[in-house]
Formats: C-alpha cells, sequence, structure tokens
C-alpha cells in the first residue's frame, strides 16, 4: 500500500502544476510527522534511561547511608567495650 502512494505521488510530481504542488506539500508533511515519531521515541528512551539511573542512584545512596549507620554502630560496640 505504501509504495502504491509512494508511486502516485512520484507520478503526480511529474506531471507538474497544482497537482504536484500538493503531492510536494505531502510528501513535506509526511517527512515531517515521521522525524516527529522519530523524535518522540527517541526521548521516550532517554527518559527510561534517566529513571533507571535515578533508581539506581537512590538505592546506591541507600545501600551507603546503611553502611555508614552500621560502621557507627560497630564503632559504638568498639567503645563501649574499651
Amino acid at each position: 500500500m505504501q509504495e502504491t502512494i509512494v508511486n502516485t505521488l512520484l507520478a503526480v510530481l511529474r506531471n507538474e502544476g497544482s497537482e504536484a504542488t500538493i503531492a510536494l506539500l505531502l510528501l513535506v508533511v509526511g517527512m515531517a510527522l515521521y522525524d516527529r515519531h522519530r523524535i518522540i521515541k527517541k526521548l521516550e528512551k532517554r527518559e527510561e534511561k534517566i529513571d533507571q539511573l535515578l533508581d539506581d542512584y537512590y538505592k546506591g545512596t541507600k545501600t551507603l547511608n546503611e553502611t555508614i549507620t552500621s560502621f557507627k554502630y560497630m564503632l559504638i560496640e568498639i567503645k563501649a567495650r574499651m
């Protein structure tokens, strides 16, 4: 179906005149819509990566905080035994 549309548009472009102008505008609009769709998909992938980075950062910070707290209690225990 897409090949038929493209072939029809190309045939109209060869004829010149107002139909060719309309066909050319349709091609430009079609290319703009495709480009917009491609950009939206690319942004969605970037947003997923950013969300993953933020989750990893949160988990890392939480683990670091738990480790520091454990060291703190360990030092308190060592100090109490001395």
